[in-house]
């Protein structure tokens, strides 16, 4: 994928999809998830529950600072932070977001 992060369309999806995290606004942030959105590696999570899992293991906070950074392409996706991107070491919380149907999606936001 191309470096989409200065594209109007995706700047207002990530504004959009920022506003209703910080907003904990599950029903406008369910309708911008892909319908497998991934949100736990092991056991895989995907798709109903994530909110729950959010709410659980307190997960809002770490997925607010996610959000917050830079994305930059890696795959199919665009992701953040920038550093999942370009260290094949990385650990930690990561989120990326991908274009379905000719609109931008929240796949994943996963931690290993």
């Amino acid at each position: 994928m191309e470096d989409m992060s200065s594209d109007v369309a995706f700047q207002a999806f990530i504004g959009r999809l920022r506003k209703a995290v910080d907003a904990h606004d599950t029903q406008t942030v369910a309708t911008m998830m892909t319908q497998n959105f991934g949100y736990r590696l092991d056991p895989v999570g995907e798709g109903e529950g994530v909110f729950q899992y959010w709410d659980d293991e307190l997960l809002w906070p770490q997925l607010q600072a996610v959000l917050g950074k830079h994305f930059v392409p890696k795959g199919n996706f665009m992701v953040a932070p920038p550093e999942f991107a370009t260290d094949p070491n990385f650990h930690g919380f990561r989120a990326g977001v991908t274009p379905v149907d000719g609109t931008w999606k929240f796949a994943y936001f996963v931690t290993d």
